[in-house]
C-alpha cells in the first residue's frame, strides 16, 4: 500500500508540474502579438488606411500586419450614401486544417459623420483582436468626440453565417483603462482633413476657334464639408494647364494652322452627392494663355500670337470607381476676355473667338 501512495504522489506531482507549465505556455503565447491581413476600402472624405491602423492600434497593441496566407483577415469597407456613412467589418476566421472556414462575422454601422464609424470599426476590431483592449485611448478627451450617435443597423449587429466549426465572436464589453497611443506597425499617416489628387482630361470647346480639342492636365486640393449643416459646402481647388491640339483651316489658298495654350485655375465651392459613388461639383473656371496663328505659304509668312483670358463656369460629375481611381465628365460654357481678330492677307479673317463657347470634357485621375 505505501508503494500505491507514494506511486500516487508521484504522477500528481507530475501532473501538477505539466499544469503548470502548459499554463505558462499558453500564457506567454496569448501575450504574443497576432499575425492579421487587414484590408480597408473607404470614400472620401474618410481617412486614410495609416489612420485606420492608428485607430486600431490605439486601444490595442497585441497584433501585427501580415500577408500570409491562414491568419485572421479582417476587411473594412465604408460607403457614403448620400448625407451618411455605412461601415461594415468582416472577421474572416484563420485557415485550419489546409483550408479557410467559409463563415464571417460582420459588424455594420450608420452615422452622419465617417469619424464616427472610423471609430466604431477601430473600436470593433481592436476588441476582435484583443478583449482586453482599452475603450478609452490616452489622446481622446470629451471634447474630441462627436455629438452625432454612432447608429447600428435594426438587424443584429453581428451576422454569423452556418459554419461546421465554433465561431469567434466579437466581444461587446472590455476594461476601460486607459493606455498610451502606440504607432501601428505601418507608417504613420496624417488624418484625411484634406484630399489630393491629380487628374487628366480630354477637352472639346468652341470657345477659341471653331471645335479646337486639347489636353488638360490638374492637382486637385479639396477638403471635407466645412459645416455639419452645410454638407454641400466641400471648397475644390485645380491648378493646371491645357495644350491644344493643332486645329488647320484654309483662307482661300492660304493653310492657316491655330493653336492654344493656357494655365487653368477652377474653383468648386460645392459638391453634392447624387448617389453612393457619384458626386456633383458646381465650379467657376478662368485661365490664361497663348492663342497662336500661322500661315507657312501666305505671299508674306506670319506669325501671330496673342495674349488669352477668358472666365466661365462648369459643372463636373465624378465617378468613384474605388478607393482612389475616379472618373469625370465635364461641361461648361467659357467667356473669352480678349477677342482679336486675325487676319490673313490677302485671304481674309482667319479666326475670331465667340462671344461665349461651349466645352465637354472626358477625363479620369488619382486620390494620393
Amino acid at each position: 500500500m505505501a508503494g500505491v501512495g507514494r506511486r500516487r504522489s508521484t504522477c500528481l506531482f507530475v501532473a501538477a508540474g505539466l499544469a503548470v507549465v502548459l499554463r505558462a505556455r499558453a500564457s506567454e503565447a496569448g501575450e504574443r502579438p497576432e499575425p492579421i491581413r487587414f484590408e480597408y476600402a473607404a470614400d472620401p472624405p474618410c481617412p486614410s488606411r495609416e489612420e485606420m491602423l492608428r485607430r486600431i492600434a490605439s486601444y490595442t497593441t497585441r497584433w501585427t500586419l501580415t500577408e500570409e496566407e491562414g491568419t485572421r483577415r479582417f476587411d473594412v469597407r465604408i460607403v457614403r450614401r448620400g448625407h451618411r456613412f455605412s461601415g461594415r467589418l468582416e472577421l474572416t476566421p484563420r485557415k485550419r486544417d489546409g483550408a479557410e472556414r467559409s463563415e464571417t462575422i460582420a459588424r455594420a454601422i450608420e452615422a452622419n459623420e465617417c469619424e464616427d464609424v472610423v471609430t466604431g470599426l477601430a473600436i470593433a476590431t481592436a476588441l476582435a483582436i484583443d478583449p482586453r483592449a482599452s475603450l478609452l485611448p490616452q489622446t481622446e478627451t470629451s471634447a474630441e468626440r462627436s455629438d452625432d450617435p454612432v447608429e447600428t443597423t435594426p438587424e443584429d449587429p453581428f451576422e454569423t453565417t452556418p459554419g461546421p466549426e465554433e465561431r469567434p465572436s466579437l466581444p461587446q464589453h472590455a476594461p476601460s483603462e486607459p493606455q498610451q497611443r502606440p504607432q501601428p506597425p505601418r507608417e504613420p499617416g496624417g488624418p484625411a482633413a484634406v484630399g489630393v489628387a491629380l487628374s487628366a482630361r480630354i477637352e472639346a470647346s468652341s470657345a477659341v476657334s471653331g471645335v479646337l480639342g486639347d489636353v488638360g492636365v490638374f492637382a486637385e486640393v479639396g477638403s471635407r464639408p466645412l459645416f455639419p449643416q452645410l454638407r454641400w459646402l466641400a471648397p475644390t481647388l485645380r491648378l493646371g494647364g491645357k495644350h491644344s491640339l493643332t486645329r488647320r483651316t484654309e483662307v482661300g489658298t492660304i493653310d492657316v494652322s491655330i493653336s492654344w495654350k493656357a494655365a487653368a485655375l477652377e474653383g468648386c465651392p460645392v459638391r453634392v452627392a447624387l448617389a453612393e459613388r457619384l458626386l456633383l461639383d458646381a465650379c467657376v473656371t478662368g485661365s490664361v494663355g497663348l492663342l497662336s496663328v500661322e500661315a507657312p505659304n501666305a505671299p508674306r509668312p506670319t506669325f501671330h500670337r496673342r495674349l488669352w483670358i477668358d472666365y466661365g463656369g462648369m459643372v463636373a460629375v465624378r465617378w468613384l470607381a474605388g478607393s482612389r481611381l475616379f472618373f469625370d465628365v465635364v461641361g461648361g460654357l467659357t467667356f473669352p476676355v480678349l477677342r482679336d481678330r486675325f487676319r490673313i492677307e490677302p485671304g481674309g479673317l482667319a479666326t475670331l473667338a465667340p462671344p461665349v463657347g461651349w466645352s465637354l470634357a472626358v477625363g479620369g485621375g488619382w486620390r494620393l
